[in-house]
């Protein structure tokens, strides 16, 4: 264990660029969990850009004071965007680019700065001339997506189907989901009310890769994906147990015997993950921790940011600053 310093902070404070707390977009969730994790875990860490976080996680909103502090105990930060954001809106001198999904499928970049650190969720992200680590938080709360208790789970009825991004890109669906349940993100369902369809229903159909498919296994519902565009191999964590590719009722039956592993497999990657988020703290202090400062450019442009902008800094934000400044001095 590290050595516990009394009278100041010494390691660099992680910024996280995202967007508000919403429970319908993995990428979103997996960035605020990482926030909360990297806290509990005696780190410092901010989200930078959400104006809605979940109460019950700890994921302090970035302060101009916290800037103005970290600035005048000559802190650095570590700013960890997401694929989708191109290029280094807050300036930062120390970058992670955190590999959500594929770089260019949603948004954003598909090659980065050399003196960025890449870290990936799944390593079917990493394209073969990008080198990067494997960074994972559980983005599906297993104590309300499981199917411990569960007095429904031998009487099972219903099909479920998911397909959002598949119909927003205008194509039809199959006709596997005659008589099924639309569970896509245009049904207005909170998290325990989705939970509670997958613990009592039979099957999930699932037309792309999505958390719902997690979600669904820890329900103990055995999910089919069914070939599309979207789906043209199945790779990592679409092929596990619990799932089929396609609808064979031999490659179904296998699905239904084999999901209950997938409770037990979710403790473990639990596990790793603190492990994974452990290394990842350790590995980007030591790395920028041997990074020359070059300036505080960071400062104003991460003091300049509004609601999702970076603006120039003009006269009134760099009297602010000097506001905030004496402020912390105590003048």
């Amino acid at each position: 264990m590290a050595r516990l310093n009394f009278f100041t902070t010494e390691q660099q404070p992680f910024y996280i660029y995202t967007s508000e707390f919403v429970n319908k977009f993995a990428g979103v969730r997996a960035l605020h969990y990482l926030c909360h994790a990297l806290n509990q875990l005696g780190a410092e860490a901010y989200v930078v850009g959400a104006k809605k976080v979940d109460t019950s996680l700890r994921t302090p909103q970035l302060t101009k004071l916290d800037v103005v502090r970290h600035e005048r105990l000559g802190l650095s930060p570590i700013v960890i965007y997401p694929e989708v954001i191109s290029g280094n809106p807050l300036g930062a001198e120390n970058v992670v680019r955190w590999l959500l999904n594929a770089p260019g499928v949603v948004g954003g970049d598909k090659t980065f700065s050399e003196d960025e650190m890449i870290f990936a969720f799944s390593a079917d992200f990493i394209p073969v001339n990008i080198e990067a680590n494997l960074l994972r938080v559980p983005v599906v709360n297993n104590t309300l997506f499981n199917n411990r208790d569960n007095p429904e789970d031998q009487s099972r009825e219903g099909i479920c189907y998911y397909a959002n991004k598949y119909l927003a890109s205008g194509r039809a669906l199959t006709e596997h989901i005659s008589g099924a349940r639309s569970l896509c993100q245009d049904v207005s369902l909170s998290q325990a009310e989705l939970a509670s369809i997958l613990r009592k229903s039979e099957l999930l159909l699932c037309y792309e890769p999505s958390s719902i498919v997690a979600e669904a296994l820890l329900c103990g519902c055995p999910v089919a994906m069914i070939p599309t565009p979207y789906l043209d191999k199945i790779d990592g964590d679409l092929n596990g147990p619990g799932i089929a590719f396609g609808t064979d009722p031999d490659a179904i039956a296998m699905a239904r015997n084999t999901v209950a592993q997938v409770g037990v497999n979710y403790e473990k990657l639990i596990n790793d993950c603190t492990t994974q988020i452990e290394w990842f703290v350790i590995q980007t202090q030591e790395f920028f921790s041997k990074r020359k400062r070059l300036s505080n450019a960071w400062v104003d442009k991460t003091l300049a940011y509004r609601n999702g902008v970076v603006s120039e800094p003009g006269a009134v934000l760099i009297a602010e600053r000097e506001l905030l400044s004496k402020n912390k001095r105590g003048v």
